[in-house]
């Protein structure tokens, strides 16, 4: 399950100083969709440029924000580049006023790494935003999917989620290390509930387009498929209906705090 968009960039505007938003820039490190960054927009209209990175190229494809790409303008710059590989983002280093990630975080692995990252690429004083789910069902619902030999074949993307063995000191411990201070986190749980397993069935699905290009004709069958294995989750996992969501904010302080490198 994602975290909610008003959630977030209510909690961006409460958590991080947009008062001087003017000109600055903006890194959205894995960017979900459209209706997102048209929502940083329209809650920040002096954002000067918002730089959107993602290490698959496809999501950056202009089709994957659908036919509402021409709502975007010149502030708006993509680039492939991966948070977990240093020579992608070299070029943006010092750069940035403030970087926001919604979701993308869960599937980042070396979660230290990343934080370093983003901390050479903000200015002194800049600011990071992120948020991504603590559990996931949708994570173990796609893995089953994906150890199906015939579905497999159809899967076009790597599953990796990684957030379920970590407490959140451990999030907070690795921002510290990397250098950030005033770091801030909360915790949200929600319980959401369907009025149908089909109707959670299509709310499992809208997110799985971009890891399986199952052909249209046997679409039908990965759907029958695809809900016995939501059903047997469900029997297993009575609280699978329960999310938590981490929301993290932290300061790159004026003078640097870092000693050193803590990740390879």
């Amino acid at each position: 399950m994602s975290t909610p968009l008003s959630e977030f960039v209510g909690m961006c505007k409460t958590n991080m100083n947009w008062e001087n938003a003017f000109a600055s820039a903006v890194m959205d490190v894995g960017c979900q969709c459209f209706d997102y960054c048209s929502a940083m927009f329209e809650e920040f209209p002096l954002i000067g440029w918002l730089i959107i990175i993602d290490k698959d190229q496809r999501k950056l494809d202009r089709q994957y924000f659908s036919k509402n790409w021409k709502k975007f303008d010149e502030r708006v710059k993509f680039y492939t580049s991966d948070i977990e590989i240093r020579n992608t983002i070299e070029r943006f280093d010092n750069d940035m006023d403030k970087i926001i990630s919604r979701d993308t975080f869960a599937e980042v692995q070396n979660k230290g790494l990343a934080f370093e990252n983003m901390y050479d690429m903000l200015r002194f004083g800049g600011e990071i935003g992120i948020t991504f789910p603590l559990n996931s069902l949708l994570s173990v619902w796609m893995k089953e999917i994906a150890s199906i030999a015939k579905w497999k074949a159809y899967h076009t993307f790597p599953i990796h989620f990684y957030p379920e063995d970590q407490e959140i000191d451990y999030y907070k411990a690795s921002m510290e290390g990397a250098g950030f201070r005033n770091i801030r986190s909360v915790i949200q749980t929600e319980r959401k509930l369907y009025d149908t397993d089909e109707e959670h069935l299509e709310s499992l699905l809208k997110c799985t387009d971009v890891y399986f290009n199952i052909p249209s004709e046997m679409m039908d069958e990965y759907k029958k498929q695809a809900l016995k294995i939501l059903l047997g989750i469900k029997e297993n996992q009575p609280d699978c209906y329960t999310f938590k969501n981490v929301y993290l904010f932290a300061v790159k302080p004026l003078s640097k705090h870092r000693k050193r490198k803590i990740h390879s």
